[in-house]
């Protein structure tokens, strides 16, 4: 089933025109056996859009449908390896598939080396703490300080240095910099550093997250670094966390990333606009051409404002799946349906005309399928629901399961022979889930077909 390799990972042959791929990894948890195990989002493309690579109008406007799956540590290092990158696994490093650099080449050091090194990194940390502090330091000699202090910051063996000369302090100084290219640079020395030292990565962020006030003087390219920086860390360096035994969800980085990159360039765009008006009302006495210049940019502003909006509202809807759960109405059946005015302030008893105007809904059926508890054992009921599950039937959960709860209802999309085997897509989460056979209830059939049984 699998001949091909795609950016060093596995395509696998879903059908005769379809492919799957491997595309990002979501999250990370503990297994029943204490082993890793690590969420998998896979991209379905058909054979078409691939040859076309994706460029037609038809790909364009339609996405890639995506399947999750949760997979072990040794099905990730076989089928996806790229997606880990550097991660310890079992006690050993899985080596991310790029280029050594001359710095990090796993050469040991002898004592005399490491300790003129650790000098250096103290000296340099001490002469980039002098140029922050200058009113008038150039820019060059400060990049030039923070380039030659992230190659050492790519060598394990001196993490520990950066720690005892204050490094991470000056790092966080760095990153709310005026200067662009100082907290991108800064940006790829803490990278480099967090490569060796995750808990530097985790100080340094978690620090400037709780200052007090620090979004009011941050820039909109501050914000948009240190965001970059949040983002790598919950997608790629997050860990599987648990309180008391219970394991905590896990926010996707990238997802989560998206949302707020589009909600600041809403809020800049923002800004501009209310520090147009303020100028706009201070030149209240301008010349005509000069007023019509200032509508026509205003006008642009307010446009890109709102094409901004919109992609925030889509890029949400698309996220919290949405756009997958609406199912859109008959325009006369919304028309013929009576409106009732109810207060928001008190409850008071309807009367006779609105309660004839609003019908109570027919009693439903019950159901025709079988509970489990009235099956001897688990693996019975388990075949029964295979058996009689098919794709578009309502469920309902029966036990609590990671972030599905118990009496949750949603629609059955499909089974595989993974772990757990079933998704279906739950109204509470507004997204798709994987559970047990054993976990869920048949319920009734599909929300559509019921709606055919009762018009006729």
């Amino acid at each position: 089933m699998v001949n091909e390799r795609h950016n060093g990972n596995l395509l696998v042959h879903l059908g005769p025109k379809l492919q799957a791929y491997p595309e990002e990894l979501l999250r990370q948890r503990r297994g029943h056996d204490d082993q890793p195990e690590y969420l998998i989002q896979w991209s379905i493309v058909s054979l078409e859009e691939r040859a076309v690579g994706g460029s037609s109008a038809s790909s364009a406007e339609t996405k890639p449908e995506n399947i999750s799956m949760w997979m072990s540590a040794e099905e990730v290092c076989a089928s996806c390896p790229a997606l880990l990158g550097k991660r310890k696994l079992e006690g050993q490093w899985v080596k991310e598939e790029k280029a050594a650099s001359p710095f990090a080449a796993a050469v040991p050091l002898d004592e005399a080396s490491l300790l003129e090194m650790k000098a250096d990194v103290r000296s340099l940390v001490q002469r980039a703490g002098r140029q922050m502090a200058e009113p008038g330091a150039p820019e060059s000699s400060i990049l030039n300080t923070i380039h030659v202090l992230s190659a050492y910051a790519s060598i394990g063996s001196l993490a520990g240095a950066f720690k005892e000369t204050g490094a991470l302090d000056l790092l966080m100084k760095m990153l709310c910099h005026k200067e662009k290219q100082i907290r991108r640079s800064a940006g790829k020395m803490l990278r480099a550093l967090a490569s060796h030292d995750a808990g530097s990565w985790a100080y340094v962020l978690l620090s400037l997250s709780q200052q007090d006030g620090i979004e009011q003087h941050m820039d909109f390219d501050s914000r948009y670094t240190l965001l970059e920086l949040f983002a790598e860390t919950t997608s790629s360096e997050e860990h599987c966390m648990s309180f008391e035994g219970i394991h905590l969800p896990q926010i996707p980085g990238k997802l989560l990333f998206v949302l707020v990159k589009r909600y600041l360039c809403v809020t800049s765009l923002m800004d501009k606009l209310s520090s147009g008006a303020e100028q706009g009302g201070e030149q209240q006495e301008c010349a005509v051409p000069s007023l019509l210049a200032e509508e026509r940019s205003r006008m642009k502003q307010e446009f890109e404002f709102s094409m901004a909006m919109a992609n925030l509202i889509l890029e949400l809807v698309h996220v919290m799946g949405w756009d997958h759960s609406h199912k859109p109405e008959l325009l006369p059946q919304q028309e013929l349906r009576p409106r009732t005015t109810r207060s928001i302030f008190q409850h008071r008893a309807t009367s006779c005309t609105t309660a004839q105007a609003a019908p109570t809904p027919p009693p439903k059926e019950p159901s025709i399928f079988k509970t489990r508890s009235a099956f001897p054992s688990r693996s019975s009921y388990v075949e029964y629901v295979q058996a009689n599950l098919v794709c578009g039937m309502r469920v309902r959960m029966l036990e609590d399961y990671e972030q599905v709860s118990a009496g949750d209802e949603g629609d059955f999309r499909q089974s595989n022979d993974g772990t757990p085997p079933v998704q279906v897509y739950w109204q509470a989460l507004g997204c798709t889930y994987w559970v047990h056979w054993h976990m869920v209830e048949i319920i009734g059939p599909s929300g559509q077909e019921e709606q055919e049984g009762q018009e006729k």
